[in-house]
């Protein structure tokens, strides 16, 4: 019984891979390019480092 449904999962996850490749459909997360990650990144980050932000006084 699972050996049949491992089987069918497998099929579906195949055919679902295939259709989305037919498409050029390749999902995942879109590339980053520098001006999307870092100018902003840059100027929001704050002066002091995240751990002193954490440490115990």
């Amino acid at each position: 019984m699972a050996e049949t449904e491992r089987e069918n999962l497998r099929e579906a996850t195949l055919e679902g891979l295939n259709a989305a490749d037919r498409k050029e459909n390749h999902g995942g997360r879109p590339p980053v390019t520098p001006t999307t990650c870092c100018t902003p990144c840059s100027a929001a980050a704050p002066a002091a480092s995240p751990s002193s932000r954490f440490a115990r006084t």
